[in-house]
């Protein structure tokens, strides 16, 4: 009888810990996206700057895909990322058509940053 009772508690327990743990993940899910990326409005500045095609760019002419003038208003990830091959920072422009710039080349406006 008391292998029986063991037996219950632990299938009950089991059940239970298995419930709660679909329910937190299914609620994370619903209140955190996965891939959530938030934007900041930045200013260009230092004289310009051009975009490239991909993070980690060679800074050549064949890797171009646009030029950035000074006092130009774009929006990009909040985050920099590191550019292996200097050590500077990059930064991508999520909501400004994509690409990526150095992020020295940047200055934060006083605008809130959004979800994208």
């Amino acid at each position: 009888m008391k292998n029986i009772a063991l037996r219950c508690a632990t299938a009950i327990s089991a059940f239970g810990l298995a419930v709660s743990l679909a329910g937190t993940d299914a609620a994370a899910s619903v209140m955190m996206p996965a891939k959530q990326i938030i934007v900041c409005e930045f200013a260009v500045w230092r004289g310009g700057t051009y975009k490239y095609a991909n993070q980690q760019f060679v800074p050549d002419v064949a890797s171009r895909i646009g030029y950035l003038y000074s006092g130009t208003i774009v929006w990009a990830d909040q985050h920099a990322f590191p550019h292996r091959a200097s050590g500077d920072m990059v930064r991508e422009l999520t909501g400004s058509g994509g690409g990526w710039v150095w992020a020295k080349h940047l200055v934060r406006t006083g605008r809130k940053c959004l979800p994208l």
